[in-house]
Protein backbone atom coordinates (compact mmCIF):
# COMPACT_ATOMS: atom_id res chain seq x y z
CA UNK A 1 0.00 0.00 0.00
CA UNK A 2 1.19 3.51 -0.77
CA UNK A 3 2.36 5.55 2.19
CA UNK A 4 2.16 9.33 2.21
CA UNK A 5 4.75 11.64 3.71
CA UNK A 6 3.62 14.52 5.87
CA UNK A 7 0.13 16.00 5.70
CA UNK A 8 -0.16 17.80 2.36
CA UNK A 9 -3.40 19.47 1.36
CA UNK A 10 -5.74 17.26 -0.61
CA UNK A 11 -8.75 17.93 -2.78
CA UNK A 12 -11.38 16.04 -0.81
CA UNK A 13 -14.59 16.59 -2.75
CA UNK A 14 -16.53 18.35 -5.51
CA UNK A 15 -20.08 19.51 -4.83
CA UNK A 16 -22.83 21.25 -6.81
CA UNK A 17 -25.28 23.52 -5.03
CA UNK A 18 -28.65 24.66 -6.35
CA UNK A 19 -28.20 22.59 -9.49
CA UNK A 20 -30.27 24.36 -12.17
CA UNK A 21 -30.83 21.43 -14.52
CA UNK A 22 -30.00 23.49 -17.60
CA UNK A 23 -30.33 21.62 -20.89
CA UNK A 24 -26.98 22.85 -22.21
CA UNK A 25 -23.37 21.82 -21.76
CA UNK A 26 -21.92 21.23 -19.23
CA UNK A 27 -25.08 21.05 -17.12
CA UNK A 28 -26.61 18.36 -19.30
CA UNK A 29 -23.78 15.82 -19.03
CA UNK A 30 -24.93 12.67 -17.20
CA UNK A 31 -22.19 12.67 -14.57
CA UNK A 32 -23.22 16.13 -13.32
CA UNK A 33 -26.98 15.70 -13.65
CA UNK A 34 -26.81 12.38 -11.78
CA UNK A 35 -25.06 13.88 -8.74
CA UNK A 36 -26.96 13.46 -5.47
CA UNK A 37 -24.07 14.41 -3.20
CA UNK A 38 -20.37 15.30 -3.25
CA UNK A 39 -17.89 13.38 -5.39
CA UNK A 40 -15.07 12.43 -3.03
CA UNK A 41 -11.43 11.91 -3.97
CA UNK A 42 -8.44 10.11 -2.48
CA UNK A 43 -4.74 10.84 -3.07
CA UNK A 44 -5.01 8.62 -6.18
CA UNK A 45 -8.40 8.54 -7.89
CA UNK A 46 -9.18 7.01 -11.28
CA UNK A 47 -12.45 7.84 -13.03
CA UNK A 48 -13.60 5.37 -15.67
CA UNK A 49 -16.73 4.81 -17.69
CA UNK A 50 -18.19 5.13 -21.18
CA UNK A 51 -17.48 8.08 -23.44
CA UNK A 52 -19.85 11.01 -23.27
CA UNK A 53 -20.89 10.78 -19.61
CA UNK A 54 -18.94 13.89 -18.56
CA UNK A 55 -15.61 12.70 -17.17
CA UNK A 56 -13.69 15.36 -19.10
CA UNK A 57 -16.17 18.06 -18.08
CA UNK A 58 -15.61 17.11 -14.44
CA UNK A 59 -11.83 17.42 -14.80
CA UNK A 60 -12.24 20.80 -16.50
CA UNK A 61 -14.43 22.01 -13.65
CA UNK A 62 -11.93 20.79 -11.05
CA UNK A 63 -9.10 22.58 -12.88
CA UNK A 64 -11.08 25.81 -13.07
CA UNK A 65 -12.09 25.82 -9.42
CA UNK A 66 -8.64 24.77 -8.18
CA UNK A 67 -6.95 27.47 -10.27
CA UNK A 68 -4.97 25.01 -12.37
CA UNK A 69 -3.99 25.75 -15.98
CA UNK A 70 -6.42 23.91 -18.21
CA UNK A 71 -3.92 23.34 -21.01
CA UNK A 72 -1.55 21.49 -18.72
CA UNK A 73 2.18 21.44 -18.32
CA UNK A 74 2.95 24.87 -16.90
CA UNK A 75 1.46 27.43 -14.57
CA UNK A 76 2.63 30.05 -17.09
CA UNK A 77 -0.12 29.22 -19.57
CA UNK A 78 -3.31 31.28 -19.35
CA UNK A 79 -6.51 29.33 -18.89
CA UNK A 80 -8.87 29.51 -21.87
CA UNK A 81 -12.49 30.29 -21.14
CA UNK A 82 -14.96 27.51 -21.81
CA UNK A 83 -18.60 26.59 -21.14
CA UNK A 84 -17.40 24.88 -17.97
CA UNK A 85 -16.77 28.36 -16.54
CA UNK A 86 -20.53 28.52 -15.92
CA UNK A 87 -20.06 25.95 -13.16
CA UNK A 88 -17.94 28.33 -11.10
CA UNK A 89 -20.89 29.92 -9.31
CA UNK A 90 -22.53 26.57 -8.56
CA UNK A 91 -19.68 24.24 -7.63
CA UNK A 92 -17.55 23.96 -4.52
CA UNK A 93 -14.28 22.19 -3.84
CA UNK A 94 -13.39 21.00 -0.36
CA UNK A 95 -9.70 20.84 0.54
CA UNK A 96 -7.77 19.51 3.49
CA UNK A 97 -5.48 22.51 4.19
CA UNK A 98 -3.09 23.68 3.07
CA UNK A 99 -4.25 23.80 -0.54
CA UNK A 100 -1.74 22.50 -3.09
CA UNK A 101 0.46 25.31 -4.40
CA UNK A 102 1.17 23.84 -7.80
CA UNK A 103 -0.13 21.35 -10.31
CA UNK A 104 -1.76 21.17 -13.72
CA UNK A 105 -4.61 19.78 -15.76
CA UNK A 106 -3.31 17.81 -18.73
CA UNK A 107 -5.92 17.47 -21.44
CA UNK A 108 -6.10 14.62 -23.93
CA UNK A 109 -5.14 17.07 -26.73
CA UNK A 110 -1.52 17.20 -25.61
CA UNK A 111 -0.19 17.69 -29.14
CA UNK A 112 -1.56 21.25 -29.12
CA UNK A 113 0.98 22.16 -26.43
CA UNK A 114 4.04 21.77 -28.67
CA UNK A 115 3.89 25.15 -30.42
CA UNK A 116 3.13 27.05 -27.23
CA UNK A 117 5.93 25.33 -25.32
CA UNK A 118 8.43 26.11 -28.07
CA UNK A 119 7.38 29.78 -28.03
CA UNK A 120 8.03 29.87 -24.30
CA UNK A 121 11.42 28.24 -24.85
CA UNK A 122 12.40 30.87 -27.43
CA UNK A 123 11.74 33.61 -24.88
CA UNK A 124 13.37 31.84 -21.93
CA UNK A 125 16.43 29.61 -22.54
CA UNK A 126 15.93 27.88 -19.18
CA UNK A 127 12.27 27.08 -19.82
CA UNK A 128 12.90 23.65 -21.33
CA UNK A 129 14.78 22.47 -18.24
CA UNK A 130 11.35 21.61 -16.83
CA UNK A 131 10.84 19.19 -19.73
CA UNK A 132 14.20 17.44 -19.77
CA UNK A 133 15.99 20.16 -21.75
CA UNK A 134 14.70 19.16 -25.20
CA UNK A 135 12.12 20.81 -27.46
CA UNK A 136 8.92 18.82 -27.65
CA UNK A 137 8.98 19.15 -31.45
CA UNK A 138 12.12 16.97 -31.41
CA UNK A 139 10.37 14.15 -29.55
CA UNK A 140 7.99 11.41 -30.61
CA UNK A 141 4.38 11.78 -29.49
CA UNK A 142 4.96 9.23 -26.72
CA UNK A 143 8.15 10.90 -25.52
CA UNK A 144 6.39 14.26 -25.67
CA UNK A 145 3.47 13.11 -23.54
CA UNK A 146 5.72 11.47 -20.97
CA UNK A 147 8.00 14.53 -20.79
CA UNK A 148 5.12 16.95 -20.25
CA UNK A 149 3.75 14.83 -17.45
CA UNK A 150 6.72 13.48 -15.53
CA UNK A 151 9.06 16.48 -15.77
CA UNK A 152 6.39 18.76 -14.29
CA UNK A 153 5.41 16.57 -11.35
CA UNK A 154 6.50 17.91 -7.96
CA UNK A 155 5.84 16.53 -4.47
CA UNK A 156 2.70 17.98 -2.93
CA UNK A 157 1.06 18.95 -6.23
CA UNK A 158 -2.43 18.37 -7.61
CA UNK A 159 -2.49 16.75 -11.04
CA UNK A 160 -5.54 16.15 -13.22
CA UNK A 161 -4.80 13.84 -16.16
CA UNK A 162 -7.31 13.24 -18.95
CA UNK A 163 -6.59 9.93 -20.70
CA UNK A 164 -2.80 10.11 -20.28
CA UNK A 165 -2.53 6.70 -21.94
CA UNK A 166 -3.65 8.10 -25.30
CA UNK A 167 -0.11 8.69 -26.60
CA UNK A 168 1.83 6.04 -24.68
CA UNK A 169 2.78 2.50 -25.59
CA UNK A 170 2.71 -0.14 -22.80
CA UNK A 171 6.29 0.33 -21.61
CA UNK A 172 5.84 4.09 -21.23
CA UNK A 173 2.53 3.47 -19.48
CA UNK A 174 4.42 1.49 -16.85
CA UNK A 175 6.96 4.31 -16.55
CA UNK A 176 4.16 6.82 -16.04
CA UNK A 177 2.42 4.60 -13.47
CA UNK A 178 5.66 4.15 -11.53
CA UNK A 179 6.21 7.91 -11.47
CA UNK A 180 2.64 8.56 -10.34
CA UNK A 181 3.03 6.01 -7.55
CA UNK A 182 6.27 7.68 -6.45
CA UNK A 183 4.72 11.14 -6.50
CA UNK A 184 1.69 10.01 -4.48
CA UNK A 185 4.07 8.58 -1.88
CA UNK A 186 5.73 12.02 -1.80
CA UNK A 187 2.43 13.77 -1.07
CA UNK A 188 1.03 14.56 -4.52
CA UNK A 189 -2.56 13.94 -5.53
CA UNK A 190 -3.75 12.60 -8.89
CA UNK A 191 -7.23 12.49 -10.36
CA UNK A 192 -7.09 10.56 -13.63
CA UNK A 193 -9.63 9.82 -16.33
CA UNK A 194 -8.49 6.56 -17.90
CA UNK A 195 -9.60 3.85 -20.30
CA UNK A 196 -6.44 1.74 -20.02
CA UNK A 197 -6.60 -1.34 -17.84
CA UNK A 198 -2.81 -1.59 -18.09
CA UNK A 199 -2.37 1.84 -16.52
CA UNK A 200 -5.00 1.26 -13.84
CA UNK A 201 -3.60 -2.11 -12.78
CA UNK A 202 -0.08 -0.64 -12.56
CA UNK A 203 -1.18 2.06 -10.11
CA UNK A 204 -0.73 1.45 -6.39
CA UNK A 205 -4.15 0.99 -4.70
CA UNK A 206 -6.12 3.63 -6.59
CA UNK A 207 -9.66 4.62 -5.69
CA UNK A 208 -11.71 3.76 -8.78
CA UNK A 209 -14.90 5.68 -9.51
CA UNK A 210 -16.75 4.01 -12.36
CA UNK A 211 -19.57 5.81 -14.16
CA UNK A 212 -22.41 3.96 -15.84
CA UNK A 213 -24.28 5.15 -18.93
CA UNK A 214 -26.48 7.42 -16.79
CA UNK A 215 -23.50 9.10 -15.11
CA UNK A 216 -23.95 7.46 -11.71
CA UNK A 217 -20.57 6.87 -10.05
CA UNK A 218 -19.76 3.87 -7.89
CA UNK A 219 -16.64 2.72 -6.07
CA UNK A 220 -15.26 -0.50 -7.53
CA UNK A 221 -12.15 -2.61 -7.25
CA UNK A 222 -9.97 -3.04 -10.31
CA UNK A 223 -11.22 -6.56 -11.00
CA UNK A 224 -14.84 -5.51 -10.41
CA UNK A 225 -14.71 -2.76 -13.02
CA UNK A 226 -16.21 -2.92 -16.48
CA UNK A 227 -12.83 -1.69 -17.71
CA UNK A 228 -11.16 -4.86 -16.44
CA UNK A 229 -13.98 -7.11 -17.63
CA UNK A 230 -13.84 -5.60 -21.12
CA UNK A 231 -10.08 -6.09 -21.30
CA UNK A 232 -10.38 -9.72 -20.23
CA UNK A 233 -13.16 -10.32 -22.76
CA UNK A 234 -10.98 -8.87 -25.51
CA UNK A 235 -8.10 -11.16 -24.56
CA UNK A 236 -10.40 -14.17 -24.52
CA UNK A 237 -10.13 -17.27 -22.31
CA UNK A 238 -6.73 -18.58 -21.32
CA UNK A 239 -5.54 -21.58 -23.36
Amino acid sequence: MTTHRGSPGLLRSFSLRDYPGYGRYPFNVPLLSAMTGPIEFSPLTVITGPNGVGKTALLQALALLAGLPALGGSEQFPRRSSPVDDLADLATLSFTPPRPRHGFHLTSAIHHLEEELDRQAAADPDFLDAYGGQRLSELSSGQKALAVMTHRFRPGGLYLLDEPEAHLHPERLRTLANEINRQVAEGSQFIIVAHSVLLVTALDTPTILEADDTGVLRHVGVRESHLYASAMATLGPSP
